[in-house]
């Protein structure tokens, strides 16, 4: 039955499909019916990790996959976490010339004895070995050797990958993810990164200036002057088009609306901000105002930011603020008065328990924003109750408004 309902030209599984130990192996066994398929991950579930925590069960469902590979000649993706082995990866090398991007994270059951197989996949711009048994210098030499290799992943500080990688320079990398002991290093090898995740820097970064190509640029721990992000901002910041900082201290916010011109993704997460000074002049005409699609801020505890700042955005599509509280009624009039936030089409609002945004508040930015198709998250306002939120939306329907208000 589940045979009949699969077709050559299926070429993804839901998610879903792989939740549930049953599935999972139903759709394995029946890998021959879906020879078009171009992506497979089974990024399973805690259920399915401890569904097939014994040894002897591992073994079957790896030879299971290992046995299904070799009519899925059109596979570009494939996903296979925790239980991958040689035996898995050698049929990737036979049978999948396609694949583009490979990962099977925390597998220990692939070793060095896979680096052929693997090197015989010339297509391949992205591979995640993280937690297998390959070692630091076959890494070096797949990321030397693959001539389309594009993303790469250095997790930890004593992989010192770089330094084996052969070639002076890879053209080809443009997005890197790192903890940085050496940024020149980081330079020299990859000159075309324009994608670059950082995880607990302790350096100075200004070398990064130095990269004219980079457009998104991800921290996750750090201290804004020791990692010396000022001078980063002022070198390349009017290039950047994604900027996601994570848990860091001393934040410069004004650094970021002044110098990122061109930003269109901008998210941070629990980091403590310097306050700007009221007397600062911001204004709707500065660029960063007016080109920012995405906004989201998550607070620290400790946080004490005056985010008014947000009035002035005139273009933003998605916002997402957690711990804020700013939709007072003299905030949405000013909102109004200034004709920002208009384009919002989804906004998203959770509040601290002292709350601020009122049925009222909420009814005004509904008709002041046109395209808004999802509000949430009502349980998460503190001055709003479910009789409120249901009546609101019976009135909104009424009217024809198509939006949907989230709990």
């Amino acid at each position: 039955m589940f045979r009949s309902v699969l077709t050559p030209s299926l070429y993804e599984f839901e998610p879903d499909m792989f939740s549930y130990i049953f599935t999972w192996f139903l759709v394995i066994r029946n890998l021959d019916s879906v020879p078009g398929l171009r992506i497979l991950s089974m990024n399973q579930t805690g259920d399915i990790i401890r569904s097939l925590s014994l040894s002897r069960r591992i073994i079957k469902v790896s030879a299971l996959v290992a046995t299904s590979l070799h009519q899925l000649k059109e596979l570009q993706v494939f996903r296979f976490p925790g239980y991958c082995t040689d035996e898995v990866v050698r049929e990737l090398g036979l049978n999948c010339p396609k694949l583009t991007e490979v990962s099977f994270i925390n597998s220990q059951g692939v070793t060095n004895a896979s680096y052929p197989h693997l090197l015989s996949l010339r297509k391949l711009q992205f591979l995640d070995i993280t937690g297998t048994r390959i070692n630091n210098f076959h890494y070096g030499q797949l990321l030397s050797r693959l001539p389309n290799i594009a993303d790469v992943r250095f997790i930890n500080k004593e992989d010192d990958l770089i330094r084996l990688i052969a070639p002076n320079t890879i053209d080809t990398i443009t997005h890197v993810t790192n903890i940085v002991t050496d940024t020149n290093m980081q330079i020299q090898k990859f000159p075309k990164t324009q994608k670059f995740i950082l995880k607990t820097p302790n350096v100075d970064l200004s070398a990064l200036t130095a990269w004219t190509e980079l457009h998104t640029l991800e921290i996750l721990l750090g201290d804004y002057r020791k990692i010396n992000l000022n001078a980063v901002l002022m070198g390349i910041g009017h290039q950047l088009t994604v900027l996601i900082l994570k848990r860091i201290t001393r934040l410069n916010l004004l650094d970021i609306i002044t110098l990122c011109k061109s930003l269109r993704n901008l998210d941070l997460y629990s980091c403590l901000i310097l306050p700007v000074k009221a007397a600062t002049p911001l204004n709707l005409q500065l660029p960063h105002f007016r080109n920012l699609i995405y906004l989201k801020i998550k607070t620290s505890v400790q946080d004490r930011t005056d985010f008014s700042f947000i009035r002035y955005y005139l273009n933003l599509e998605r916002i997402e603020l957690l711990g804020i509280d700013i939709f007072t009624e003299e905030f949405m009039e000013e909102v109004i008065n200034l004709g920002t936030l208009a384009n919002l089409k989804e906004c998203y609002i959770s509040e601290t328990d002292k709350g601020a945004l009122t049925l009222n508040v909420l009814e005004q930015l509904i008709h002041h924003c046109p395209n808004l198709k999802i509000f949430g998250h009502t349980k998460k306002l503190g001055l709003l109750n479910s009789e409120n939120v249901l009546r609101l939306k019976r009135e909104l329907s009424e009217q024809n408004f198509d939006i949907d208000i989230i709990s």
